[in-house]
């Protein structure tokens, strides 16, 4: 039926269709309203269940080391091409806390929020700035280079941050950390390919069993153990561990074992499997290496209330404390302290953890430790 609605139609059917039609505006305005608080519900309960860090995004919560970031939800993340132990790039980085950050990682090391302590090494932007925060520390003269060719998407990177920049690191550092010309073949060695499956104890003889045989020195270790350390040649001393550090840490590529089960490779394992694996592995690899140079070595189970760790640690009480910073400095410049712990007896050590960055940097944040140290080729607690 059609309305008449000019002034001389049908009154009644005129005013019926301007309510209609103002009824029609009304349920539509409502419908504007509805649609984003649709949305805001939709999202959040989207996000239920999730962590802080996916509803809330990255932020920055601490600093530490002068190149590593931890974020709010207890991921550590190391500034790709950033020298640690810079004072100048830590009171930098610390005005940047509680800045909300997006974290671009190298692809050798995936980001896993999941992982409590898990470390990843990549380039870090402020969330509402249009700048990458590593080459502005670089660019700014607020920090040094670092070369680490063994990652595996940012080599090209570091080499223009050393075409264009002053950074003094870029000579600095080359020579300590280019092992290009380092090339250890496992293959021409005959290894077992099981790991040793274990339950780590409170009770430091049942670990010590497992010690012995994933310390075992063979000839893999040993020589991947003497190559690195023949780059400062003479008898043992603090520089040849750097050199194993170094290469260690800046190579190794962090992966869990199985959910519910604990794997130990043994050292020669993990090389094969050009250093892949979790952080009581990388301690069982620093230790064999101490070890096969003729150091002495621990290795340290450690807990807190929400997870447990595993870190190896090198005997210094034969060496000189001045000796042993000035060798470290070497390679990682402007350390304000060392990380070292003495024993019972005497005996002092310095921290190989993979997370503390360098040889003596920060130990691992624990409530209980297990300790088991091996003397003269001898595993004891």
């Amino acid at each position: 039926m059609l309305l008449d609605i000019t002034p001389n139609g049908n009154e009644i059917q005129r005013k019926m269709l301007l309510n209609h039609s103002n009824n029609m505006n009304i349920a539509f305005l409502v419908l504007l309203l509805l649609i984003p608080i649709s949305i805001f519900i939709g999202v959040k309960y989207s996000t239920k269940g999730q962590s802080n860090a996916d509803a809330e995004g990255y932020y920055i919560q601490s600093v530490v080391r002068g190149n590593t970031l931890v974020l709010n939800n207890g991921a550590q993340v190391e500034l790709l091409g950033i020298a640690p132990d810079w004072r100048e790039t830590q009171e930098e980085l610390s005005m940047l806390e509680g800045g909300r950050v997006i974290i671009v990682p190298d692809s050798s090391a995936p980001f896993d929020e999941i992982i409590p302590n898990n470390k990843v090494y990549g380039y870090v932007s402020l969330e509402d700035e249009d700048y990458c925060i590593n080459s502005e520390l670089l660019k700014s003269g607020k920090a040094n280079l670092v070369i680490t060719p063994i990652l595996r998407d940012s080599l090209d990177v570091y080499k223009e941050y050393a075409r264009n920049t002053n950074s003094i690191a870029k000579t600095q550092y080359e020579s300590q950390l280019d092992y290009s010309e380092f090339n250890f073949d496992p293959t021409q060695y005959t290894l077992s390919n099981e790991p040793i499956p274990v339950r780590w104890s409170y009770d430091p003889s049942e670990n010590i069993k497992v010690l012995e045989q994933a310390c075992k020195i063979d000839d893999c270790t040993k020589n991947f153990a003497n190559q690195l350390a023949a780059r400062s040649p003479g008898s043992y001393h603090m520089a040849q561990v750097c050199e194993i550090f170094n290469y260690c840490y800046n190579n190794w590529r962090y992966v869990n074992d199985p959910s519910g089960q604990e794997y130990l490779a043994s050292s020669s394992q993990s090389i094969a499997s050009h250093l892949v694996g979790d952080c009581d592995d990388f301690a069982v690899l620093m230790a064999s290496c101490v070890l096969a140079i003729g150091g002495n070595p621990s290795v340290i189970l450690a807990f807190n209330a929400n997870s447990g760790h595993a870190y190896a640690e090198v005997e210094i009480s034969s060496m000189d404390i001045d000796d042993v910073r000035t060798a470290i400095t070497e390679y990682y410049p402007d350390i304000a302290e060392l990380a070292v712990r003495t024993d019972t007896e005497g005996r002092q050590w310095l921290n190989l953890d993979w997370s503390a960055n360098h040889p003596g940097g920060d130990y691992w944040n624990s409530d209980v430790e297990v300790v088991h140290t091996c003397i003269d080729s001898q595993w004891n607690y």
